[in-house]
C-alpha cells in the first residue's frame, strides 16, 4: 500500500485558516514533549514530525522543509506566524551550518530538546514522585546533595561528548565513539560503560579541540546529546536519591515530620517502590515543565497566530 503524505502548502493553508500554527518537528520523540510546553500558551498548535510530509526525509529535513516555504513568507509575510520549524542544535554550531538566513525556523539552545528538562525544579518534583515527599519536604540543600553525584562525574560525559563532536567536525578523524552510537543514553551512563569509551580516547588531545573552539565545561548542554545528559543526570541522582532516607533519618538534611518524631520507618524520603528503572525516570521528567527554562520556546510560540 502506498504511504500518502501531507502536501506543505496545504498545510500551511489549513493553519491559516483555523488560526492553528503548525509546527514540524524532527521525530516521533519530540511531539508529545513539544505539545505539553505548548499548553502552557494554547491548545491551537498542531505538531508533525517531518517524515508525515512529501519530499521530506533525513536529519535535515526541517530545514530543507522550511527552505521550500521561503518563498510563501516573502510573498506574505505573516505566513510565518502560521507555521514554523523547530530543529535541535546538534552539532550545527561548531560546524558552522546553522540555517541562520532562513525565515520560519528556531534553533534550540541546547543540543537537543531533551536537556531542557534537566532542572532543580524539576529533580524536586521527580523526588516528590518517586518517594512520600512534598514540596514542603525539598530545599536547595537537598537538591545540592541528590546533583552532587552528577557534578562529581560530568567530566566523563564531557570528553566522550567532545569525541563524539570531534568525529562530526573533523574530517578523516579516526573515532570509535560518536553521537550515533548510543541512542538511549545507557552506554555514557553506566559506569563500566563510560569507563571502556574513555579508555580509548586521548584527553589531551580532545582539550586541544575544544580549546580551538572555545568549549569548556560550562558548554556540556550544547555538546552532550540529549538523550545522553538526561540520562546520565537521572543515573547519577538515583543514586543520591536512594540515600535520602537514611539521611533524613539521621538528621542530616532537613528531617520530614516523621523522623522528627523519631518514627523513621515512615519517613517521607523512602522511595514509594523498591526500585525505579532509570528509563521510567526518563518518560517522568519529560513530563515536568519547567517553565523559566522553556522560555525561549514559550516566547517563540507566542509569536505564531493562534486562536486563545
Amino acid at each position: 500500500m502506498a504511504t500518502i503524505k501531507r502536501n506543505l502548502n496545504e498545510i500551511l493553508v489549513a493553519a491559516r485558516m483555523s488560526k492553528e500554527p503548525a509546527i514540524l518537528l524532527e521525530g516521533k520523540d519530540d511531539v508529545s514533549v513539544y505539545k505539553n510546553i505548548s499548553k502552557n500558551i494554547s491548545d491551537s498548535f498542531r505538531f508533525y514530525q517531518i517524515n508525515e510530509i512529501e519530499d521530506s526525509s533525513g536529519c535535515d529535513s526541517v530545514i530543507a522543509a522550511i527552505t521550500r516555504l521561503q518563498s510563501k513568507f516573502i510573498e506574505r509575510t505573516d505566513n510565518e506566524k502560521f507555521i514554523l520549524g523547530i530543529i535541535d542544535r546538534d552539532a550545527r554550531e561548531y560546524k558552522n551550518t546553522l540555517p541562520d538566513n532562513l525565515i520560519g525556523v528556531y534553533v534550540l539552545k541546547y543540543y537537543s530538546i531533551e536537556t531542557y528538562f534537566i532542572t532543580r525544579k524539576n529533580i524536586g518534583r521527580l523526588i516528590n514522585k518517586i518517594t512520600f515527599s512534598t514540596e514542603n519536604n525539598i530545599n536547595e540543600t537537598i537538591i545540592d546533595f541528590v546533583e552532587q553525584n552528577y557534578h562529581d562525574n560530568i567530566s566523563n560525559l564531557y570528553y566522550i561528548s567532545l569525541e563524539s563532536l570531534k568525529k562530526e567536525c573533523v574530517i578523516g578523524y579516526n573515532s570509535k565513539f560518536g553521537y550515533g552510537d548510543d541512542e538511549t543514553g545507557s552506554k555514557v551512563s553506566e559506569k563500566k560503560s563510560r569507563e571502556h569509551i574513555l579508555s580509548q580516547i586521548s584527553i589531551s588531545d580532545l582539550d586541544e579541540f575544544a580549546n580551538s573552539l572555545n568549549i569548556s565545561f560550562q558548554n556540556i548542554k550544547q555538546i552532550a546529546k540529549g538523550k545522553w545528559i538526561l540520562y546520565f543526570y537521572l543515573y547519577c541522582a538515583y543514586h543520591n536519591i536512594k540515600k535520602l532516607k537514611s539521611k533524613c533519618n539521621d538528621n542530616l538534611i532537613m528531617q520530614c515530620n516523621s523522623c522528627e518524631v523519631g518514627n523513621k520507618e515512615d519517613c517521607l524520603f523512602k522511595l514509594r517502590r523498591n526500585k525505579y528503572q532509570i528509563e521510567n525516570l526518563y518518560d517522568d521528567m519529560l513530563n515536568f515543565i519547567d517553565l523559566e527554562e522553556c522560555n525561549d520556546l514559550i516566547l517563540r510560540f507566542k509569536q505564531l497566530n493562534y486562536r486563545n
